[in-house]
Parts: structure tokens; sequence; C-alpha cells
């Protein structure tokens, strides 16, 4: 109700405040501080007011606070303080402090407020706000209300999804702050960034596509039909040694990998055939689906494992598994969450206990005992399967369980080896370097088109490659990045011969490609496997050598835990033999050294890589180590040590047998010294160790060290298609063919990739993380190649179907044995009864002595029957058999028995045996490793009359007056370097021990 004044009229006596009203001040009170109207003193009205009042009327214009504050009722402590009018009139908003400003605000705010009141007394917030939007705009004219009510309708009117209204949202989002887009336009905070992304996007130039939705439905039950389908025995094998990651319900787990035993048109036709009702069944799409998702095609996949984990761990428990079958199907049960507990848990669980720490597993043995109730499970089960089995069987359960400890301590020292790598690649200095060394398994002759005839006599030349570890520094930012990785593959121009001196010419031809590709490195780490080319003490020696020659400090020399699967170079072989076999399908034969490199260089080369031809000069490294014989022979108690660490400056070396375990280490001098006790011993083969005479098929399988007598190539061939880029310093070695490293470039071939509104980077996110799974990588590249399986909700049917197995493989319904890193495992044992007490010695996890590191071998008592079927296959070639084959017709003729030897035995045998036939010798499996008898009684009687102080070449005189050399050659008479070998153990034995052997009969 207003006055024609336009006035509000009192609430009390319906009057004009300024022209009729006669109520006194006083009777009219504040409700409210910021919109409350003034009252009378009447209760009534008090509580159920009429109509707003409206400020006091006073002569216009308002030119003053205090008329402000007189006009609008607001109190006077409201804008006290104040700056002065001139201040006011003369000074920017900026150069009042914050006090001072804060006091005008405030009062500008309780103005503005009750002015709102005034003019829109229904709704005065929504007037204040719209105001202060205005305002906050600068002051957009009506062109600008018109575009945001227009675009604000037609987002509003459009379909969610439609590309129309993802570019007009686009184009908003940018425009506007996001309080505007949430109040005006209703937008979310993920729709608004998701808008701003595909504005960039379409900055770009690039297009909008439309996102296509899949809704899928689908019978659970029907599903689970099918897992359980895929996963029966008969269509899928266990890969044991390996795991994949998927993501179920938002978390990366791990999957068993699995290998398909069939094509999957044929499960898919057991499994029509298996649920007769289309009820029952799943889609034939949805079934490949699932089963691609499940299981893999990758056969080779059963053949990736290394020597040690395959003896102590798979042959031991498929023995264990036929031990307790006989009995009880829950013991078999338990045996496969055994091997599981081993391969996850207990990896997970190293060094989180004091048994497994390093401390006590590498300690002095017999020093101290120790307990833990995660490490004794093992040992808990095994004692539970002798109390069910056959007594007779038991001997063969305590050789299984001695396995899985010799198993237990080879996982404790990998692991070890593992983490001192990842300390030494962390702690990489700019000017250092790390230098991977690996031999690669021999090249065979590849042919554009083979004849019959180009498979005879096929013979593998040497092929040696090196990775270098490297960091650089970024010029716009000048921050140290992370590793640069390099290849050096060096090709052996005939010399086929894998040992410590063709290792070093290779090293050297590293060393001198480092300081021409990268100057600014001064110090350089080597690291290599535990292979006996690498751990030779000429070697160990050489390398230091050879890199000081070249300008380089040697600072650390480690090798990587015993059969510690495959190396990070092996990834570089695989690429380097695709690229070698796209170059022979362009129609080149590849049979030379020469043609390997070609090969290696064609088409640009493989990225990051060197390839280059190598002359070995073995005259000048035998020069070399006769020269330096004083200090290598003091260098021969480093052959079985994992790290050691040189210093340049004192000229000694500290020899660690197991890296950082700083107890147990030796330091020698490399100052050429020479002592009486070493011009005693240093007759040839002095220190060559003595072996066990039942290692023969062991010591030839890992013996890395293969010579090829018959060799057509000349070791010092010039190479005349490739010009000499350098001469070795040291080791005199002639390199061919110098290349330049080719850099990684990325090239879009054929249509480019459209990108996505997902491909633009923004603020938030991390460069080197997926944004669907959250799997961070460490370089571009690797991003670029991640394959994400995404983190599909509840209602995806392969998401389903892989929680569905996850879980059912993990609680062992089906026969395969899930990886997973946790504790949660041992609940499987916990109604195992303890029998019998469990401890560990110190030392426990130290490397076992020679011949004792895979435990009891299972083919001595058949090896007469393999070397007579083996002999047999020669005579005639349609019953020559495989490992397998024999395995099985071991089994028809002595059925019953279950300690037959594993495949790999067998194999490893075959394989002894045809390099027996290839050479002329007895095939046979009986050692002749050793000196056979009388031979080796006469050998100690020598020793032990001489009081243990002849000399090596003084014992193969005496063995000769003894025992006279034989007109025709005989395979029992021991040569000379098995005599001197033999005195030369014994005297070290003696020394060692104080005590003289005892004659054998």
């Amino acid at each position: 109700m207003r006055c024609s004044c336009h006035r509000a009229k009192c609430t009390t006596c319906l009057k004009c405040s300024g022209c009729e009203c006669k109520c006194p001040p006083v009777q009219r009170k504040k409700r409210s501080r910021r919109f409350g109207p003034n009252y009378c003193e009447n209760e009534a009205e008090d509580t159920n007011p009429k109509e707003f009042y409206s400020p006091q009327c006073l002569d216009l214009p308002i030119d003053s606070i205090a008329k402000i504050r007189k006009a609008f009722e607001i109190d006077e402590n409201v804008g006290r303080g104040m700056p002065s009018l001139t201040n006011r009139k003369e000074k920017e908003m900026s150069e009042f402090d914050d006090e001072s400003a804060s006091r005008m605000v405030n009062f500008a705010m309780q103005s503005f407020n009750a002015l709102c009141q005034v003019i829109y007394p229904k709704d005065p917030k929504a007037l204040a706000l719209k105001s202060s939007l205005k305002v906050l705009n600068h002051g957009t004219g009506d062109e600008d209300s018109k575009l945001r009510e227009n675009a604000r309708s037609i987002s509003m009117t459009l379909p969610p999804k439609s590309l129309q209204r993802r570019a007009i949202l686009a184009i908003i989002a940018s425009s506007y702050s996001s309080n505007v887009l949430r109040t005006e336009f209703r937008l979310g905070k993920q729709l608004i960034a998701e808008a701003r992304k595909e504005f960039k996007f379409m900055e770009q130039g690039n297009v909008l596509q439309q996102s296509v939705r899949y809704v899928e439905s689908y019978d659970k039950f029907a599903v689970e039909r099918a897992v359980r389908f895929i996963l029966n025995d008969a269509n899928v094998q266990r890969i044991s040694w390996g795991t994949k990651k998927v993501i179920i319900q938002g978390e990366e787990v791990d999957f068993p990998k699995l290998v398909r035993k069939r094509v999957i048109e044929y499960i898919l036709r057991g499994y029509n055939e298996y649920y007769l009702e289309r009820e029952d069944r799943i889609g034939n799409s949805s079934f490949k689906k699932i089963c691609k998702v499940l299981t893999s095609t990758d056969a080779k996949a059963k053949n990736a494992v290394d020597y040690v984990s395959g003896r102590l761990m798979y042959d031991n428990f498929d023995l264990i598994r036929r031990i307790v079958a006989t009995h009880d199907i829950e013991l078999t049960k338990l045996a496969n969450g055994l091997e599981a507990f081993l391969k996850s848990t207990f990896e997970a669980h190293i060094g989180k206990c004091p048994v497994s720490k390093r401390n006590f597993a590498f300690a002095r043995k017999g020093s101290s005992t120790g307990t833990c109730e995660v490490c004794e499970v093992p040992e808990r089960v095994m004692r539970y399967f002798k109390s069910w089995i056959d007594p007779m069987h038991a001997s063969l359960l305590d050789d299984c369980t001695h396995k899985i400890h010799l198993y237990r301590g080879h996982r404790i020292r990998v692991r070890n080896q593992r983490e001192a790598i990842d300390e030494l690649l962390d702690g990489l200095l700019l000017n250092q370097a790390l230098i991977v060394l690996d031999f690669k398994m021999k090249f065979e002759a590849m042919y554009y088109r083979e004849k019959t005839t180009d498979f005879y006599a096929k013979k593998g030349d040497s092929w040696h490659g090196a990775m270098a570890y490297t960091r650089y520094i970024t010029p716009s930012t000048e921050d140290v990045q992370p590793h640069h990785i390099s290849y050096y593959d060096h090709i052996s121009s005939g010399d086929t011969t894998q040992d410590y001196q063709a290792v070093l010419s290779y090293f050297e031809a590293v060393c001198m490609r480092i300081k021409s590709d990268f100057p600014h490195v001064r110090q350089i780490y080597v690291q290599s496997d535990n292979a006996r080319c690498y751990k030779t003490p000429e070697l160990v020696y050489g390398v230091f050598e050879i890199a000081k020659q070249n300008g380089l400090e040697l600072l650390r020399y480690i090798h990587t835990g015993v059969q510690d699967g495959k190396g990070p170079i092996d990834g570089h072989f695989a690429t380097a033999m695709k690229h070698v076999s796209k170059y022979c399908n362009m129609g080149n034969n590849v049979v030379t050294p020469i043609d390997i490199v070609k090969g290696l260089r064609a088409n640009g080369g493989v990225n990051n890589s060197v390839a280059e031809m190598v002359s070995i000069n073995r005259k000048k490294i035998n020069e070399f180590v006769q020269t330096n014989d004083s200090v290598i022979r003091k260098l021969s108690c480093t052959k079985n040590h994992f790290e050691i660490r040189y210093n340049d400056v004192q000229k000694s070396i500290e020899s660690y047998k197991y890296s950082k375990y700083p107890d147990d280490f030796v330091s020698i001098s490399m100052s050429p010294d020479v002592n009486s006790a070493d011009e005693e011993q240093k007759e040839h083969g002095e220190y060559e160790e003595s072996h066990d005479d039942d290692a023969i098929i062991e010591e030839d399988l890992e013996d890395d060290v293969v010579v090829d007598q018959d060799d057509d190539l000349d070791p010092n061939y010039d190479g005349t298609e490739l010009n000499i880029t350098g001469r070795g310093i040291v080791t005199g070695c002639l390199i061919y063919g110098g290349q330049v490293c080719r850099q990684r470039q990325r090239l879009n071939r054929g249509i480019p990739k459209i990108p996505t509104p997902q491909d633009i980077e923004t603020e938030d996110e991390d460069p080197l993380q997926c944004q669907v799974c959250k799997k961070s990588f460490s370089h571009q590249t690797n991003l670029r190649q991640h394959v994400c399986k995404g983190a599909q909700g509840r209602r995806d049917l392969i998401h389903y179907a892989l929680s569905y197995a996850h879980k059912r493989i993990d609680q062992h319904e089906f026969e395969i044995t899930n990886m997973r890193d946790s504790d949660q495992s041992t609940n499987m044992f916990t109604n195992v009864p303890t029998i019998g007490d469990v401890s560990f010695e110190a030392g426990w996890a130290q490397i076992p002595a020679h011949g004792h590191m895979y435990g009891r071998k299972y083919i001595d008592p058949f090896k007469d029957d393999i070397a007579a079927m083996f002999q047999a296959g020669l005579k005639d070639k349609s019953v020559r058999m495989g490992a397998g084959k024999m395995l099985e017709k071991l089994r028809q003729k002595y059925s019953g028995r279950l300690d037959l030897p594993p495949e790999s035995e067998i194999r490893q045998a075959i394989t002894v045996l045809m390099v027996k036939h290839r050479k002329g010798q007895n095939v046979s499996l009986s050692s002749t490793r050793g000196i056979a008898q009388p031979y080796l009684s006469t050998v100690v009687q020598i020793f032990v009359e001489s009081g243990g102080r002849i000399k090596p070449a003084d014992a193969w005189k005496l063995f000769q007056e003894k025992h006279p050399a034989p007109e025709s050659e005989s395979t029992c008479y021991p040569p000379m370097s098995k005599i001197k070998s033999k005195i030369s153990a014994l005297k070290a034995a003696y020394k060692k021990s104080n005590c003289l052997p005892i004659i054998p009969e």
C-alpha cells in the first residue's frame, strides 16, 4: 500500500509516513538488521505484519552518509570508522587498507539490501543477486542478456547427449565463470569441466564425434556357467609363473595367466553341445569375448620359466600332487594353496620378518635361530601330508620339503639383488651410466627361400648385446630427466666361442661407443647375469682395466640372482629379431655376420640401437692375462660373489658375497705383488674349483661357454664389406661399421588417429597417467602403447565375468591357483595342525654348495634306460623319442613308481647325449668329469705322501711313472689338466682344514 507520493504507508495507522502519519518514531522498532520493516508497538500487528515499511521520507537528494543512514535506519555503528570524504573522493579503492575497505563494503551492503527491500519487497534477495551479477559482468548490455537467455533456452531444450548441445555448452562454459554457470545455466561441476575440455578440443580444429553408448543386458547365471566351462581343465592350462593386471570394481588386481589348450571355435562348440537349452547359454559373440579376456594363446609362455623355479617349484609340486592325490582331494587342494602361497604371499613377505631379512638369512650359519608364522607354513603343511600318506613315500616328501626350502632361499637372494639394482638406478647421476651385458641365443641362418640343403650343418653366430642407462637434461627446464636407454648389438665376425675373452672384446667395444655417444659420462656400473663367462677372475680384472684405458671409472660390477628369469635386454633382442626377419622377408638372406649387421641396420635400424661387428683378438687377450696373472690369481675368490666394488685410488676391490650385506666381503689389493705361495701355485688349472662327480648334467646345461671347433670362418675376418671404425686398446679387437644411433621418432603411418577430448591435457591431469584406469607410466611411449581395459561398472558383462572368475579362482574352486600379494591366503592353513617345532638357523638362505643347488635328482636310477632309448633312436629314426615320450615309456615300464624323473631332467640328459654323439664320445650318462678308479686313489696317495706340498706339475710326473699312458686312446685315462686340477683342489682343501684327505679304496 503506497501513498500518491509513492511512499509506503504505515502498517499501524495506514497513513503516509511522510505526509499524514503522526506515530512517534519511538513506537517503531527494527525487527531485522538487514531487511526487517518497522512496526508500531502493537503486538498483534507486530506478530502478523501486513506490509513492509519504507524508510522515512527525506528531502532529496541523499548526498551524505548521515542521510543514507537516516533514510534506511541503519545503525550508527555500521560504517563507523570509514575514511573521510576527502580520501573517498581522491584515493583509488586499492589504496585503502583492508579494514577501511571492509567498513565501506559493509555499509554499502547494508544500504543496497535496504534499497532492494524498497524496490522489490516480494523477493529482495533475488533482486540483489541479479543486480550483483550484472555488476560482476561489467555492466553488459541487453545484447549479452539476450544471448545468454537464448543459450540457456536452447541448452535446456536440446537432447542431453546431442552434438548441438555439447557445442553450445562448450562455448558457454569457456565464456562465463563457474558461479554463473551453476546459478543461471544449472550446470554441474563435472559437466562444466567436460564442456571446457571439449572447447579446447574444438579450438584445435577438431570436430566433435557422436558418443556411442552400449547397454548390455545379460543373465548372471548364464555368465557364471560360461566362465566355469571356459576354466575347465580340458580347455585351459595354468601358467602359474605369469600374471596380468586387470581392473575389477575400480581396483587393480593380479589375474593368473591362462593359456588355451584348444582354439576358441572348438571351446564354443563344446559349450553349445553341453548346454543345449538356449536359456542356459549366452550369445556366441559374448562367449568369445569372455574367452579372450580370461585366456590367451601365448603357447610360448609355457617354456618361459627359469631353470631354478622349474626344478624346485613346478616339477616339485607336480610330484607332491601325485603323492597326495591317492588319499584325499582336500590334500590336493591344500597343495595348490601351498604353491600359490610360495609364489605370492611368501614373495610379498620377504623382508617383513626377521627370518627373511638379509641380516639373518645371509648370516654365519648356526650363529642363531629364529621363527616366523608365515615362513613356517610350508614345513607345517608338508608334515601334515606325511601324517596322511603311506610311510613308503615319506622320503619323497622329505626331498620335496628340502626343495621348497631351497626355493625360498633362492627367492630371497633374487629379491636382494633386485633391490640393490633398483637403488643403483635410482641414484644414477648425470655423469654415470649403467651397462647391462647379456648374450643372445646364437643366431641361425635365415633364408628368403629355403632349400632342403640349407638345413644341413646349420650353426649359430654369436650375438652379444649391451644396454646403457644414462640420464639427460632438458634444455628448456634444465632438469635431470629419467633414464635414457641405448642398445648396442655386437656380432662376432666368426668366432662363436662365448667365454670371458669374447665378453672382454664386446665390453671394450661398448666402452668406446659410450665415450662417443655420451661424452659427459665419466663413471659406469656394469650388470650381468650369473653365467660362467661373466664370473671368471680374468673378466673381473679385465673390465676394470678396459674402462680405465677408455677414460671411464668402473665403480661396481653387480650380478643378478641365479636364474632370475628374463633380463631387461631380452625385450630388445626380440625387437631386433623382428627387424631382421622383416629384412629377410624383403628378399635378403641372412647367413653371415655381415648379413646380420645389415639386417639390424636396414630401414633405418632399430630405435636407439647400434649394430657393429667385432673381430676378437685372442692372442692379445692371452698376453694381457699372462701379464697380469699375479693380480688375476688373487681374484679367484670372487667367482661366486654377487657384487664387486672397485677403488681406483687405492688399487683395490671389495668383493661382496651378497649385495647390501656388508658383513661378508673380501678386500683384495690389485697391486702386482707375488708371494711365494702364489709362485708355488702358478701352474695351469691351479684355481679351477673341484666339481662333484654327480653334477654332469647340470654343469653341461648351465655352462654358457660354447666352443665350436669346426668353424669355417676366420676368427680374424677383416670384413671387406664394412669399414674398420675402431680398435680395442686392451683386447685389440677390431670394430667394423660404426653406426649413428637412431633416435626414437614417432611417425603417423596410414590414417592419422583422430584425437578425442580425453586426449586434451588439463592442469589437474597427470601427463604420465591413464585417465581411465589411473595406471602410471615412466615415459610417454609406454603410455601410448597402453591398452586400457577401463574401469567398467558392475553392469558390464566382461567386468562381471572377470570378477566372478577372480573370486572363484581366489577361493581355489578351480584347479587354478591365483597369485595374489596378500597375506589372506594363509587363512586356509589355519586348520593345519602344527607337528613339532619349526625354526630357522641363521644363514639358511645362503647359496648351497656346488652340486646341491637343486636338491635330489630323480634321473640317477634311470640313466641307462634313457641312454638305451637315445641309442635306439640313433639307429632307427622311427623310434626316436623326445623327453615326453621317454617319460611315458618309463611310466609303462615302472608302473606305480612316483619318483620318475621330470621332463626337464630327461631333456637335459638328451642334450648331454647329443653333445657326446656329435663329439664322437661314448654315448652314455656315466660320469666322466672326475677321475676314475684306480687313478683317483693314486692321485690322492701322491698328495698325502708329499704332506700336501707337492706341485701340480710334479704330481703329474709321478702319476705318469705309476700309470704310463696307454698306447690306444682310453676314455678312462685322466688327462694332465684333470690331475693338476685335482691336486690344486686338494691343496686348497688342506690349507683350509689343515687335514690330509683319506685315500679312497
